[in-house]
């Protein structure tokens, strides 16, 4: 399942500078706050990130850390009373601040978006069929026909067997994995330059899972179209991803190639998570969690918001936010103004067992040795 990285993927980018121009997608400052009775939430502050035709990129963090709103917003479909601030370039267009009328030209055919849960996303009223020929039409002057066969020839793109009969049912009649299949059918139907995939893989298998992944692997291959990956699975980040990009209350706390960030991670918080994973050669072992709870983000405190959940936590960490700061080279960037020490919470602890076994063992030996001597005495 996992496919070659491709070479821009260790393209260095300085986000504290212009929009890069090389850039399918190039995010700069973006702040989403919502006004609510109990104060301004500021769900998205400072997010920086370049992605480029081609990449594939992963946004992993807890719920509430704003993936869904960052994607949400460079969609436009937040509410009218939110407030967001900063530049999103798109293919060389400004995105905030664009008219509706202009986004929509955009929306499903330059960025299209595969929603978390594909049976409240379709219709249960229409065909399948219908719906994806319905996003075709909105955005391309043909006839029925021929927007049936690119529906026809979509759904078959996507692994549904007999597309023609499948484009005539509802989506009752598809299973989890078929109607996932046809949510990624209908945000591939225009040809995006640009496919946000939002828990592309909640509730499913993991046979249908690893389907689901290979075929939009296939289809990223097949258009150069940019995927951006929204999960809490770090297993699909590792197999499908070029760059690993990890959020913790409204802003990324570390991002870099995939597989560095995984195996060396240089924020608490990435190693706090990778931590927790359970793992087939730790049966019978305690997992490693991160204690507390994400901050409040209606009144944020000053200094490292993971700091009161963090294990490396000193003095100077509520003092002020930590920069986003390069680490090992210019490509893997970490908030954190200890990232040389930090080390994977699962190593530490497995370390920790390691010598708690030695310590049961030497003592068990003792009693051994104590027992054996008793005896002797005995006689």
């Amino acid at each position: 399942m996992a496919r070659a990285k491709k070479a821009i993927a260790t393209a260095a980018t300085d986000l504290s500078a212009p929009h890069t121009a090389d850039a399918l997608l190039s995010v700069r400052d973006l702040n989403v706050s919502f006004p609510t009775d109990d104060g301004l939430v500021t769900a998205v502050r400072n997010v920086s990130f370049d992605l480029r035709a081609g990449e594939a990129l992963g946004i992993v963090g807890e719920s509430g850390s704003g993936k869904s709103v960052s994607a949400m917003a460079l969609m436009g479909l937040l509410p009218s009373t939110t407030r967001i601030a900063g530049s999103v370039m798109f293919d060389g267009k400004e995105l905030i601040g664009m008219p509706d009328e202009d986004q929509r030209k955009i929306r499903g055919n330059g960025i299209a978006m595969i929603f978390q849960d594909p049976m409240t996303s379709l219709n249960p009223v229409h065909t399948v069929g219908k719906q994806l020929a319905e996003a075709y039409v909105a955005h391309n002057d043909v006839s029925k026909d021929a927007a049936r066969e690119k529906v026809i020839e979509t759904l078959k793109a996507v692994g549904i067997p007999q597309p023609d009969r499948r484009a005539r049912q509802y989506p009752h009649e598809f299973s989890g994995g078929m109607r996932q299949r046809a949510m990624i059918a209908m945000a591939v139907i225009n040809e995006p330059r640009l496919i946000i995939a939002d828990e592309p893989t909640t509730a499913l298998d993991v046979t249908v899972q690893a389907q689901i992944l290979e075929t939009l692997q296939a289809l990223q291959e097949n258009t150069d179209a940019a995927i951006m990956f929204i999960t809490h699975d770090l297993g699909v980040v590792a197999a499908v991803t070029d760059r690993a990009q990890v959020m913790y209350a409204g802003t990324i706390v570390e991002t870099g190639p995939v597989h560095e960030v995984l195996r060396t991670p240089r924020m608490p918080y990435t190693a706090g998570l990778i931590g927790s994973i359970p793992k087939t050669a730790g049966i019978g072992t305690r997992l490693t969690p991160i204690p507390g709870a994400p901050p409040s983000l209606i009144n944020i405190a000053p200094g490292c918001t993971f700091a009161p959940r963090c294990y490396m936590a000193r003095e100077v960490c509520n003092e002020a936010e930590p920069p986003l700061v390069d680490v090992n080279g210019p490509i893997h960037k970490s908030r954190c103004l200890f990232w040389e020490e930090v080390t994977r919470v699962d190593a530490v602890a497995a370390e920790i067992e390691e010598e708690a076994a030695a310590v049961e063992a030497q003592e068990a030996a003792a009693e051994r040795d104590a027992f054996a001597a008793s005896n002797e005495e005995v006689r």
